[in-house]
């Protein structure tokens, strides 16, 4: 039984590039919107991002607050820190720019927090805590 398993992870192994999984997963786009606007919303990002090469190496997590009178409140966090906010109405045929455009300040922001987390001088300080 030993050998049958030793000989099945020998391939799997084999497959992966020279830095590992670690190389593999950049960044994970976490869904947790509850209405077709915010679905969509999350795959036309993914899609964006995928299509144009833009890998990050924080994990997003995109939340959704719907309203009756405004639409879909969007925003989206890493970690701690909220990166983007904006209203969707329900028109789905806006979605796509409206992606786009989240695309462009999501990177913005990011570059700003890892700025400001390099040059920030905390190192007695948890990140909670600064």
């Amino acid at each position: 039984m030993l050998l049958l398993l030793l000989g099945l992870s020998a391939p799997l192994s084999a497959d992966l590039p020279a830095g590992g999984l670690e190389d593999e997963i950049g960044g994970i786009l976490i869904d947790r919107t509850v209405t077709l606007v915010g679905y969509r919303f999350v795959r036309e990002l993914g899609d964006y991002r995928r299509a144009n090469d833009l890998k990050i190496d924080e994990n997003l997590i995109v939340y959704e607050r719907t309203s009756a009178r405004w639409g879909s409140l969007i925003w989206i966090m890493s970690g701690q820190d909220e990166i983007y906010r904006s209203f969707i109405g329900p028109r789905l045929t806006e979605i796509p720019a409206i992606a786009q455009q989240a695309s462009a300040v999501i990177d913005r922001r990011l570059l700003q927090l890892q700025l400001q987390r390099q040059l920030s001088d905390k190192f007695d300080l948890d990140g909670q805590e600064f």
